[in-house]
């Protein structure tokens, strides 16, 4: 199984509070009824009760959305900045084939201008016979 799958598989079983819940409980915005099971809920839940303590000390609960939502955001602009074109065994690929092909173009001039420069033997028996 997938950490991100185990992740995501961890609340499954359990019913946690949403922010929504969580700030509406800090605020004293519930009926009776759900902030009995609220409570009931936090006594058991550390990661609930940890989620109200820090929503409760925040001095401005409902920011807590916008500040969320800033925190994606910049995370999702890093993970955007620090993806890579191409990996560092892809670019050694690139600069050998490039280098390759340069190297290969270099013999083929070198090769082909000796060809050139050479005469053959009966072109040389032609300037021999005009001296």
């Amino acid at each position: 199984m997938s950490i991100n799958k185990r992740n995501k598989d961890i609340f499954r079983d359990s019913r946690h509070f949403t922010r929504e819940e969580l700030v509406r409980y800090s605020k004293h915005e519930l009926n009776e009824a759900a902030q009995h099971e609220m409570e009931k809920h936090l006594v058991d839940c550390e990661l609930c009760s940890e989620a109200l303590k820090g929503i409760s000390e925040m001095k401005n609960s409902s920011a807590l959305y916008e500040v969320s939502k800033e925190l994606h955001l910049r995370a999702r602009k890093k993970h955007l900045l620090k993806k890579k074109i191409f990996s560092q065994h892809e670019l050694v690929t690139i600069f050998a084939v490039v280098f390759l092909i340069f190297f290969l173009i270099l013999i083929s001039i070198f090769f082909f201008s000796r060809q050139n420069n050479k005469k053959s033997p009966a072109e040389e028996n032609k300037i021999e016979q005009s001296k």
